[in-house]
């Protein structure tokens, strides 16, 4: 079939493109939450937070002031720190097996590969000793001083679901959630500086995994993130047939969103 500049548009126009900028990162959950560890990334950014916070009041002469500091907030702030990624990619081990002629490549393993992201940097550098602190659970935190080189056990240091890689659409719609299963930071890159620059900060990560798992996010018929978007609906509501309109009415009000008709 010919090429057919329509048809094209029209397809891109029906199903849309998915842009290498409409993604999302969460980190959350327990490394170790089903192991026996006492470990957890709460209690890393407690960590961080808390030091943090104390050294600012001890040089302003106010003295250890945290304690009501959230880490949840420094959690949050990695969603947008995250300003590039690779999603997860898989390969298949292939067993040559030959009879007569040309072999057959017989499906074997399946191969997880590692994924990298780039982590936009605070002035304290508080998202490198989240990760660095992180990989003391791994071998040990002997760069803070002491003389322990001890191996963790894999189940205190993993992250069993607590990293998820959202997809999103052109509307900020989540349409789908890659999460890795059993992650960890198998490297914390370098962080170059230069006088003769004044380039933002920023650091990459390695990050391991068993596998992923891939699920589809129903996407919201209507989109009411935004008062632009209600004012749309309750158009577009406002030209339906009486039964679905009154239905449709119902649902808004019971989202605390009145409409008039």
């Amino acid at each position: 079939m010919a090429f057919n500049i329509n048809q094209f548009q029209a397809e891109m126009t029906k199903n849309g493109i998915a842009k290498t900028s409409d993604f999302e990162v969460e980190i959350t959950g327990y490394p170790g939450e089903n192991g026996r560890g006492a470990f957890s990334l709460s209690s890393i950014l407690d960590d961080i937070t808390s030091r943090v916070v104390n050294a600012a009041g001890n040089a302003v002469g106010l003295g250890n002031i945290a304690g009501s500091a959230s880490p949840s907030d420094v959690a949050r702030s990695l969603s947008f720190r995250i300003d590039s990624i690779t999603m997860p990619q898989r390969s298949v081990n292939a067993i040559n097996y030959q009879t007569y002629g040309a072999p057959y490549k017989i499906g074997s393993n399946l191969n997880y590969v590692d994924i990298d992201f780039s982590v936009i940097l605070s002035p304290d550098l508080r998202e490198r000793e989240f990760f660095l602190k992180w990989q003391d659970l791994i071998g040990g935190d002997q760069r803070t001083g002491t003389t322990n080189w001890d191996i963790g056990y894999y189940d205190d240091y993993i992250c069993k679901q607590g990293f998820t890689i959202y997809q999103l659409d052109q509307n900020g719609n989540r349409t789908r959630a890659i999460k890795l299963i059993d992650s960890y930071p198998m490297m914390v890159g370098s962080i170059n500086g230069n006088w003769a620059q004044t380039d933002i900060q920023k650091m990459n990560i390695t990050m391991a995994y068993r596998y992923f798992i891939e699920e589809e996010v129903p996407v919201p018929l209507i989109n009411l993130s935004s008062p632009e978007n209600i004012v749309s609906a309750a158009k577009a509501i406002k030209n339906l047939p009486g039964q679905i309109k009154n239905r449709s009415a119902d649902a808004l009000n019971r989202a605390g969103i009145p409409i008039i008709f």
